[in-house]
């Protein structure tokens, strides 16, 4: 678990647990500085005090875990209906799915839907502090914190689903390299690497093109 501590987001397990704003809550009340506001609806924004972020991403990730569990709660096999395993598909599959969003915020990243309210409220700081003819255009966002650069990159995607599954590939592959890149016995690197990749691979069920049949 340290080999993969290490890299989670700074600040993260010194969080106050206090802090009741979701990411969305956060973006609204424009504590950042407006880099960029793209026309293909990217976002970058430079982030000097991250802690408000950082609260924000861990309770996040708390509402997130706390869902995974709940979701699988009280789940075992009906003796009298052995084969109704429809319902019980859903709730996996949606305990996996809240279990990577948590999992994405531990490392600093946000896949979140940013309403019309919040893209308006960035699109007037854009406007009326930094200058910035542009508009931030609601929608499905991935958002990526550099903890070293204090720049939060936000991706526009579309799928809430699938683009969800396919961000958290993606970060999955860039932690197995910093594991790989890293100190440490080698064989416990490899053991972690090896468990991302069967992460990996159960990605791909989700990112396929299959998917959308």
């Amino acid at each position: 678990m340290s080999l993969l501590r290490v890299h989670s987001l700074p600040g993260l397990y010194g969080s106050s647990g206090k802090g009741q704003v979701e990411f969305k809550g956060w973006l609204a009340k424009g504590d950042y500085r407006i880099s960029e506001i793209g026309s293909a609806g990217g976002v970058v924004l430079h982030v000097p005090n991250k802690s408000p972020l950082v609260e924000s991403l861990s309770f996040d990730l708390a509402r997130f875990a706390c869902a995974a569990c709940e979701s699988t709660r009280g789940l075992e096999e009906d003796e009298q209906f052995p084969k109704a395993t429809a319902w019980a598909s859903i709730r996996l599959y949606y305990s996996a799915f809240f279990a990577a969003h948590a999992i994405l915020r531990y490392f600093g990243t946000s896949c979140s839907q940013v309403d019309y309210e919040q893209s308006l409220k960035v699109t007037q700081f854009a406007n009326s502090i930094y200058g910035i003819a542009s508009r931030m255009q609601s929608g499905f966002y991935c958002a990526r914190f550099n903890s070293v650069s204090s720049d939060l990159v936000m991706s526009k995607y579309s799928d809430s689903h699938k683009d969800t599954w396919k961000c958290f590939k993606e970060l999955l592959g860039d932690v197995r390299q910093l594991v790989l890149d890293g100190t440490g016995l080698t064989t416990e690197k490899l053991k972690i690497a090896q468990l991302i990749e069967e992460l990996v691979s159960a990605c791909l069920l989700y990112t396929s093109d299959a998917a959308d049949e």
